[in-house]
């Protein structure tokens, strides 16, 4: 078998699908792996009755390549010589049977053209044949090398395909990033605009109200409330939260390894702080940019679960 490499990991979609073939000593397999969404690691095997002892093998070659998501491992043989497997016919059987059929026709007068029984009813009749697994070492050992390269081959294929994907959602998820950080920078900038927008609104308010009392006390008393309103929908600690997460987020998707899961709590962070900014803000375009990326985030969810 080729030599184990020291492999580079690298952030990866969980879908993928690779497919190799290998022959050698007359044998020719094929293996096909194919990985979807899942939260943890499943791998299941569908070989041939010959592989089923390389099961456990198989299984842990995933592993060593996969870290989360659902593997399904499909394993074709071919051989030419069809050593793999000896297959023995019963004889004393096939006679017992075939003179007990020629007597049940002579004792019930059957027409003697009828007493002949077909090739294929016999082989349908139990215990006629018997078929088992060649023990061979020889025979097992180049399965086993011919069932490795296949594998490797195949698995290297998948990866392949798992990284292309990944990248691709990489460069998804940081273009979402560079959007979120610009609806919270126009929100910052907005705060401030909603206080003076709520002071003149009250000024008037307060000056239809209070005609008859001082202008210096209706100033500290706006003063007072436009505060107080200020403070009550602040949105600063949200906003500083928020550009932590979002940095964090970048910080992760340059790492490598299982990053799905870390991925999912950052943006469930970020949602948390977008919906508190909503239920703080009653100017409408601050509404509208929130609105905005709660669908961004959103489009972040769905694509942070395909990730390994």
């Amino acid at each position: 078998m080729r030599n184990i490499k020291k492999w580079v990991w690298v952030m990866r979609s969980m879908t993928g699908f690779g497919q190799a073939a290998f022959e050698k000593y007359g044998r020719r397999v094929v293996v096909s792996v194919r990985t979807l969404n899942q939260r943890h690691l499943d791998v299941t095997v569908k070989a041939p009755y010959i592989m089923s002892v390389f099961e456990d093998g198989i299984k842990k070659r995933v592993s060593e390549r996969i870290l989360r998501g659902k593997a399904e491992v499909c394993v074709l043989s071919e051989s030419e010589s069809g050593d793999e497997f000896t297959i023995s016919v019963n004889k004393p059987l096939v006679a017992a049977y075939v003179m007990a059929a020629k007597d049940i026709y002579e004792e019930h007068h059957f027409n003697l053209a009828d007493t002949n029984i077909s090739l294929n009813t016999l082989m349908r009749l139990d215990d006629i044949m018997s078929v088992k697994k060649n023990e061979d070492e020889n025979v097992a050992a180049e399965l086993k090398e011919v069932l490795d390269n296949a594998l490797s081959d195949a698995l290297d294929s998948l990866v392949k395909a798992r990284e292309t994907e990944g990248a691709a959602l990489q460069a998804q998820l940081l273009g979402i990033c560079g959007v979120i950080e610009d609806g919270v920078s126009v929100i910052e900038k907005a705060a401030p605009v909603a206080a003076q927008n709520y002071k003149a609104r009250l000024t008037k308010k307060i000056n239809a109200l209070l005609s008859e009392v001082s202008a210096e006390w209706a100033e500290i008393r706006i003063l007072t409330e436009v505060a107080l309103f200020a403070d009550k929908m602040s949105v600063d600690e949200e906003i500083t939260r928020l550009r932590s997460h979002i940095s964090s987020v970048r910080e992760i998707l340059g790492e490598s390894g299982a990053i799905g899961r870390r991925l999912d709590f950052l943006i469930q962070e970020i949602n948390r702080e977008i919906n508190t900014i909503g239920s703080k803000s009653n100017d409408t375009d601050t509404i509208k940019i929130v609105v905005s990326l709660k669908n961004e985030t959103e489009k972040m969810r769905e694509q942070a679960q395909n990730i390994e």
